[in-house]
C-alpha cells in the first residue's frame, strides 16, 4: 500500500501504528518520518510522529516547526507547538504566532486569553477577537466576564446585535448572571429573561431551559435560575391544564429537590401552587420539601400563602400552628394562626381542639376549659368528640362532679356514642362503684352494638375488680355471640382462658377464631405464643401468609426469635415492621428494649427520633399507656422508655 500510493497519509499512518503496537519501535519512527517526507501537507501524519516521539521534547519542537513550515494554517499543529513549550511566555509567544496566519480562529483567542494574567490586556484582546468573529457566542461570554459591569453591559448589547439567534439566549442569561452577581436586583434579572424567552429560538425545549436553570444554580445564581424555571413552566401551561399535567409538575419538583437543585424546585412549586391554588396535593408536597430544609422561614411563607389560597382549609392552619409551637416554641403565633383559623372555620372542632390542647399545654388550663364552652356554642351540631375530650379534661383536673355532669348531657345528645359510657364507666371505676360501672357498660352494649370495648370493659371489672370469672366469660361469649368477627372480644376470651392456666381451652377458642376470621393477626400472633417450641416455625410461615405480613404477627416472631436468642434475625424481623407500619407503638416498645440488649447507641437515638417524629397511636400495649391520663402531660418519649423498663423487669 505504502508503494502504490506513497502519498496518502493513511497508508503511512497505519504501518507506523502497527510497527509501534509490536513494540518495534525505531522502525515505527523512521516510517512515519518517511511518511512526513512523502505527505508533508498532511496535519495528521506530523501529529503521530510527535506522538510517537513523546518522550524527546526537543525532537518533538522541531519535528512541529517542521511540520507548521509545510501547514501554516493548521490549528492543531499550532495548538500542540504552544502545549510543548514548558512556560507560559513561550505558550503565548507561539500562539500569537498562530494568530498571524489563522487571525479568526476562535479557539487560539480563547486560548491565548488563558495564559495572559493582564486584565486589561485580555479584555483588549477579546475586544479585538469579537471585532474579527462577531458571532462567536464563546468570544462575548468569556469578554463580559472580565470587563467592569458597566463594560460588560455595553458589550452584551452589542452582542445581542451580532450573535446568531440559536445563541442569543446565553447573551440574555450571562446578562441576568452579571445584574444579579453585581445589583441583586431581581427585577432586573426578571425582566432580561423574559425577553429573553421572547427573542431567543422557539426550538429550544423546556427541559433544556431547565437545564440552563440547573447551571446557574449550580453556580450560585439563584435568581437567575428561579426566572428561568418560572418562564419554562409558564412559556408551556395552558389554560386548560389537565390533572395529569398538575401532577407532573409536581413529580418534576420533586425530582430537582432529589437532585439537590433546591431553588428550581421552589420555584417550581412556587409556579404550581400559584396556577393550581387549590390543589392540595402541590400544597402539601411543597410544604414537605420546606419541612426536609433547615430554613424554617420558607416553610412558614409556604404556609402563608397556602392558608391565604385556600382559607377553608383547616388542615393548613393546625400544622403551621404546630410548626411554630414545636418548632419555634413561639406560643403566641401558634395562638394567632388557631385564631385566624377559628375566625374563617367556626365549625372546624380540630381546630377548638388544637387551640384548646395548646392552652393547655402550656398551662392555660381555665382558658382551655373556657374554650370547650365556646365551642359548644360556635360549632351548630358539636360531635360526641367535644364531649369526651372535655370529659377527659375535667377528670385530669379532679372535678369528677362536672365529668359526670359533661357525660350525661353528652349523652342525651349521643346516645349511641360508645366512648361517652367508656368515660362514664371509667369515672365510676376510679370511685371504685363497680355496680354502677358494670350498670353503665351494660347499657352502652345495647345501645351500641358495635362497640367490643364495651364488652371488654364490663368484663375486666367482672373479672378484675369481682372476680367472677364464669360471668366474665359468659359476658364475652355473648358478645361472639351476637358478633363472631370481633377479633378483640375474641382475644380478650382467649387471653382470660390463657390468664386461668386452662392452656387446652384457649387453643380451641383460637381454632375457632382462626376459623371464623382467618386474617386475624392478633389471634394468628396468640396461636404462635400457645404453640410448642418446635411447632412455631411452622406457624411463623403459615401466621405471614394468612394476614399478609401483619404488624403483630411480625412483631410476635420477632420477640420469639430473640427469646431463643437468634438476635440477627430478630432484628431484621423488628425492623421490617417500621417499614409497613411507623404507627405501630408497641413495635417501638420491644425494639427499644431489644436495642438496649443488643444495639449501638446510634441505633438506640434513631428509633427514638423515628418514635418522636411518627407520633404512634395503636398499639395494644401502647395505647393504653398514652391514654391513661395519669400520663396525660407527659412526654411520649419519657413514657416509652418507661415502658421499655418496666417489660425488662
Amino acid at each position: 500500500m505504502r508503494e502504490s500510493a506513497p502519498n496518502k497519509p493513511g497508508n503511512w499512518i497505519a504501518s507506523a501504528r502497527l510497527e509501534y503496537e509490536v513494540r518495534k519501535f525505531e522502525r515505527a519512527r523512521k516510517l512515519i518520518q518517511q511518511g512526513c517526507d512523502q505527505c508533508p501537507r498532511s496535519e495528521e501524519v506530523w501529529l503521530v510522529n510527535i506522538e510517537m516521539n513523546h518522550s524527546d521534547l526537543h525532537l518533538c519542537k522541531v519535528i512541529v516547526a517542521e511540520a507548521i513550515k509545510y501547514n501554516s494554517k493548521s490549528l492543531k499543529l499550532w495548538l500542540k507547538a504552544a502545549e510543548l513549550e514548558t512556560d507560559n511566555i513561550s505558550k503565548k509567544r507561539v500562539l500569537r504566532k498562530a494568530l498571524e496566519f489563522l487571525p479568526k480562529s476562535e479557539t487560539l483567542w480563547l486560548e491565548i486569553v488563558k495564559y495572559e494574567d493582564d486584565n486589561d490586556l485580555k479584555i483588549r484582546m477579546l475586544e479585538k477577537a469579537t471585532e474579527l468573529l462577531p458571532t462567536s457566542i464563546d468570544m462575548w461570554l468569556e469578554l463580559v466576564k472580565i470587563q467592569p459591569i458597566g463594560d460588560a453591559r455595553k458589550s452584551l448589547n452589542k452582542a445581542r446585535k451580532c450573535v446568531e439567534k440559536d445563541d442569543l439566549h446565553l447573551i440574555y442569561i450571562e446578562g441576568a448572571k452579571l445584574e444579579e452577581s453585581a445589583t441583586q436586583n431581581e427585577i432586573k434579572v426578571n425582566k432580561l429573561i423574559t425577553k429573553c424567552f421572547k427573542d431567543a429560538s422557539d426550538t429550544i425545549t423546556k427541559d433544556e431551559w431547565l437545564r440552563f436553570a440547573v447551571e446557574c444554580e449550580q453556580n450560585k445564581f439563584y435568581m437567575t435560575a428561579k426566572a428561568i424555571t418560572l418562564q419554562a413552566l409558564e412559556s408551556e401551561v395552558t389554560n386548560e391544564e389537565s390533572e395529569d399535567k398538575v401532577y407532573n409538575y409536581i413529580n418534576d419538583a420533586q425530582l430537582a429537590f432529589k437532585h439537590k437543585n433546591v431553588e428550581i424546585a421552589r420555584s417550581m412549586f412556587m409556579f404550581i401552587t400559584s396556577k393550581f391554588s387549590n390543589n392540595l396535593d402541590a400544597w402539601d408536597s411543597f410544604i414537605e420539601m420546606e419541612k426536609s430544609i433547615d430554613d424554617n422561614s420558607e416553610l412558614y411563607t409556604v404556609y402563608e400563602m397556602a392558608i391565604s389560597a385556600n382559607p377553608k382549609v383547616v388542615k393548613f392552619y393546625l400544622m403551621y400552628a404546630k410548626d411554630k409551637w414545636v418548632l419555634d416554641n413561639d406560643v403566641e403565633k401558634a395562638r394567632q394562626i388557631l385564631t385566624e383559623g377559628l375566625e374563617k372555620n367556626k365549625e372546624s372542632e380540630d381546630l377548638w381542639f388544637a387551640a384548646i390542647k395548646l392552652e393547655w399545654k402550656s398551662g392555660s388550663k381555665v382558658q382551655a376549659t373556657q374554650l370547650f364552652e365556646s365551642c359548644r356554642d360556635e360549632v351548630s351540631e358539636p360531635s360526641a368528640r367535644v364531649w369526651y375530650k372535655h370529659i377527659t379534661l375535667e377528670r385530669i383536673q379532679g372535678r369528677i362532679d362536672q365529668a359526670l355532669k359533661l357525660a350525661d348531657e353528652g349523652l342525651a345528645y349521643h346516645q349511641q356514642e360508645p366512648k361517652l359510657y367508656l368515660q362514664l364507666g371509667q369515672i365510676y371505676e376510679d370511685q371504685e362503684n363497680w355496680q354502677k360501672a358494670i350498670e353503665t357498660y351494660e347499657l352502652g352494649t345495647k345501645l351500641c352494638l358495635d362497640s367490643s370495648e364495651l364488652w371488654i370493659s364490663w368484663a375486666k371489672v367482672e373479672e378484675f375488680k369481682l372476680k367472677r370469672l364464669v360471668k366474665a366469660r359468659s359476658i364475652l361469649d355473648q358478645r361472639l355471640a351476637i358478633n363472631n368477627k370481633d377479633e378483640l372480644t375474641y382475644l380478650a376470651r382467649i387471653q382470660l382462658e390463657i390468664r386461668s392456666k386452662n392452656i387446652q381451652q384457649a387453643k380451641i377458642l383460637i381454632a375457632k377464631a382462626l376459623k371464623d376470621i382467618p386474617k386475624s393477626g392478633l389471634i394468628w400472633s396468640e396461636n404462635i405464643k400457645v404453640a410448642k417450641p418446635q411447632q412455631r416455625k411452622n406457624f411463623y410461615k403459615m401466621a405471614l401468609n394468612s394476614t399478609d405480613d401483619d404488624s403483630y404477627v411480625v412483631l410476635t416472631i420477632a420477640l420469639d426469635l430473640w427469646s431463643l436468642g437468634k438476635i440477627s434475625r430478630a432484628k431484621q424481623f423488628f425492623q421490617s415492621i417500621f417499614e409497613n407500619d411507623s404507627d405501630f407503638g408497641d413495635a417501638y416498645i420491644y425494639y427499644l428494649g431489644f436495642l438496649l440488649k443488643h444495639g449501638t447507641q446510634d441505633e438506640i437515638k434513631e428509633l427514638e427520633t423515628q418514635f418522636a417524629k411518627n407520633e404512634p397511636r395503636h398499639g395494644l400495649v401502647w395505647c393504653p399507656v398514652f391514654k391513661n391520663l395519669e400520663n396525660f402531660d407527659r412526654e411520649p418519649l419519657e413514657l416509652l422508655r418507661e415502658e421499655v423498663k418496666k417489660l425488662s423487669n
